[in-house]
């Protein structure tokens, strides 16, 4: 059961955080044809690095060669299920921010004096 995301309506990590909110994981080729995200990797990252607890698995899969190659599979933390369920609800009320957990105060842009 795919449930396709309105590209637009979200940023490439308001799509990651809503595709694995509805999937449970997400790859690499999952991204880029599902959401549009092209650096899956990069994009997890800073999920990461805002408090997100996201596990990495390898993943096993052929290439257009019949080639064994192993890219990087991510899903939720099981252990962090109330947070999932947090940012799934924030996401599906399209508030990228407090899905994140961001005060209103910090949206705004610094003031270049």
């Amino acid at each position: 059961n795919l449930i396709l995301i309105n590209p637009v309506a979200l940023n490439q990590q308001g799509r990651v955080m809503r595709y694995l909110a509805i999937h449970g994981r997400i790859n690499p080729l999952e991204a880029l044809t599902h959401i549009g995200v092209y650096r899956l990797a990069a994009v997890v990252y800073q999920l990461r690095k805002d408090g997100l607890q996201i596990l990495t698995e390898d993943l096993c899969v052929a290439n257009k060669y019949g080639e064994d190659c192993h890219v990087a599979s991510y899903r939720w933390d099981a252990h962090d299920e109330s947070e999932r369920g947090k940012a799934e609800k924030k996401a599906e009320a399209g508030d990228f921010y407090a899905a994140r957990g961001y005060r209103p105060e910090e949206k705004r842009l610094p003031v270049s004096g």
